[in-house]
């Protein structure tokens, strides 16, 4: 008896409702791709670390070759992460490639921003990130007239600890735990700024909700009772916000012991106290606060959303502090928010990638209207945010009206939600001239990145990901007549009405 081969089903070759692969937009404004060698990308400056693993190193871009500017400006630093492979050890690599793609989920104010990442022919991972300039938490404790460090005041420790939980409950949202969260982990933006960072997701994971995790992981005098039990969930990040609270108000640690066994003998046992004379003048709400997230309990133990809305979060940083809904800015943002919403899809491309890797002192007005309209606090305005915020600044909109401007401003024209640095492009209206000629430069290197100094169909279809359909990017080259690529003249000629 002969048998026929049977032949697989030849995929049909029309792609044109078919979904570009790969990540999403949002995700792919952290550039993930090869090169030959991470040195023919960055300038190392100054190396801030180093150990067995690798080295973290202040760098900055160099300039393509295409670029024929003379005396540009030099790009911003970055911090440069590399973990260099090893035969015996491949664990660092793979802790930095899931550092790289817990970044490129998270998009808020208060989270490290991931900028790019590559894999150089030697098979090294690098991941380069928002350069934080204003040193770690800890360095930041007030000293008095002596010099020497004293504890913060509520008032100064609020505002820092809300940014933290801000952070955290993002994160939380997209399912993705810190597990290390310390002073060493929460860098200043920069040394004349109050905005704080969260960095280093080297331990950070995904987690499914109601699904303990087990690994045993942080650092001993911020860890959770619960880790040492091998049995946890993403409320370990809160008693760290415990932990670290307790320490800026007291300059002391609520589980002290001379050996780590003392310590998480302590910490097992849960039992802190308020003993030092430092706690007299110390309120009886920033205690409630403590004890709230110091919790044995981890069901009894409030979230992050939760904590954020403690009477001492709203006495010693009450919404005045960081809201703005005045009649005159909301006026700008929707003019802004409408003009955007009939922009074309390669113009708001633009913009996104530009508000990506803008500085935060920069953003700052945006970003405290922003905080306003999140309800929630998970970083992210929904529809429903998006009609209260409209609403306040023209009554005469209907539903319909809203949801067709929310449907166009979102890019795949799908989201439930607008993100952090989808608001930014959208609000950069109000600051038109942050648009600049050099930023453009930027943003056009960012998708040029094979330097060809052209922007090509396929390099765009990368960009956009599994969001876009080729359908939608052919119609987009061929509305434009962009033929074989788009110089950076043509590119900048969409951002008219900015330069």
């Amino acid at each position: 008896m002969i048998f026929k081969k049977k032949l697989k089903k030849k995929p049909s070759a029309d792609k044109t409702n078919q979904k570009l692969e790969g990540g999403s937009f949002r995700s792919n404004t952290v550039l993930d791709t090869r090169c030959r060698a991470i040195t023919d990308k960055y300038e190392y400056q100054e190396t801030l670390g180093e150990g067995k693993m690798g080295k973290v190193a202040s760098a900055r871009k160099i300039k393509p070759s295409y670029d024929k500017r003379e005396n540009p400006p030099p790009h911003e630093l970055v911090a440069l992460k590399s973990a260099i492979v090893k035969a015996s050890d491949m664990h660092c690599v793979k802790a930095l490639r899931r550092e790289i793609d817990l970044l490129k989920e998270l998009d808020h104010p208060n989270v490290v921003k991931g900028l790019e990442a590559y894999k150089s022919s030697d098979r090294n991972i690098h991941l380069a990130f928002q350069y934080c300039t204003g040193g770690n938490l800890y360095s930041r404790f007030p000293v008095d007239e002596d010099g020497q460090r004293v504890p913060f005041h509520e008032k100064d420790a609020a505002p820092i600890i809300y940014q933290l939980l801000s952070a955290l409950s993002h994160m939380h949202a997209s399912c993705i735990c810190h597990r290390d969260v310390k002073f060493e982990n929460i860098m200043y933006d920069s040394e004349d700024t109050n905005v704080i960072n969260l960095i280093d997701f080297g331990a950070a994971c995904k987690f499914n909700p109601g699904k303990a995790m087990q690994d045993p992981i942080g650092t001993v005098y911020t860890m959770a009772r619960e880790v040492q039990m091998g049995k946890y969930t993403e409320k370990v990040d809160l008693w760290s916000v415990g932990v670290i609270t307790y320490m800026m108000l007291s300059l002391t640690k609520p589980f002290y012991g001379e050996s780590k066994y003392k310590i998480v003998s302590k910490i097992m046992k849960g039992v802190f106290r308020y003993y030092s004379p430092r706690w007299e003048n110390v309120s009886s709400t920033a205690k409630s606060f403590i004890n709230a997230l110091i919790e044995i309990d981890p069901e009894k133990r409030l979230s992050a959303a939760q904590a954020m809305n403690h009477p001492w979060i709203k006495e010693f940083y009450p919404s005045e502090e960081y809201c703005i809904d005045d009649e005159k800015t909301l006026k700008i943002l929707h003019d802004s928010i409408v003009k955007y919403s009939t922009y074309n899809e390669f113009k708001k491309i633009g913009l996104i990638i530009v508000a990506h890797q803008m500085e935060t002192d920069h953003v700052e007005i945006m970003r405290k209207v922003f905080d306003t309209y999140d309800a929630n606090k998970n970083g992210t305005i929904s529809f429903p945010d998006f009609v209260t915020m409209m609403g306040k600044i023209q009554q005469d909109y209907n539903t319909d009206d809203l949801r067709e401007i929310f449907h166009k401003i979102t890019m795949d024209h799908t989201s439930k939600a607008i993100r952090y640095t989808e608001f930014l492009a959208m609000a950069m209206g109000m600051e038109p001239k942050l648009v600049t000629e050099d930023r453009l430069w930027r943003a056009f290197d960012r998708i040029d990145y094979e330097a060809r100094g052209t922007i090509t169909k396929e390099q765009l279809k990368l960009l956009m990901g599994c969001d876009y359909q080729y359908e939608r990017i052919n119609e987009l080259w061929g509305e434009h007549d962009f033929g074989a690529g788009i110089s950076f003249e043509e590119f900048v000629s969409f951002f008219d009405d900015f330069i």
